[in-house]
């Protein structure tokens, strides 16, 4: 309690926003992205200037599945099966033995 009084004196702000106020983008909605993409160009080749943020996701999604393909887990505990089966229902695992 003493720590936050003396934050409290120092006139230190509470208030928790998120990182340059925008809201966290989901795995479901850059899935959902990644398959307009693929419908509307017919692959999933996004480049960093076509779309800078879901290219860093779908490089983050192939790393995932090789680690999947070479350890039989990822490390991070965020490729589930789940997502797994949504990326292989749309093509987007082949060359990956999952």
């Amino acid at each position: 309690q003493e720590r936050i009084d003396q934050l409290n004196q120092l006139g230190f702000n509470w208030e928790v926003r998120p990182a340059l106020e925008q809201p966290r983008v989901t795995w479901q909605s850059r899935f959902e992205e990644l398959k307009s993409f693929h419908e509307r160009e017919g692959h999933f080749d996004v480049t960093q200037e076509h779309n800078a943020s879901l290219h860093r996701w779908v490089q983050e999604q192939k790393q995932r599945l090789r680690q999947l393909q070479k350890h039989g887990q990822d490390i991070t505990k965020r490729m589930g099966p789940d997502r797994v089966a949504a990326l292989e229902n749309i093509g987007f695992c082949k060359g990956y033995e999952v």
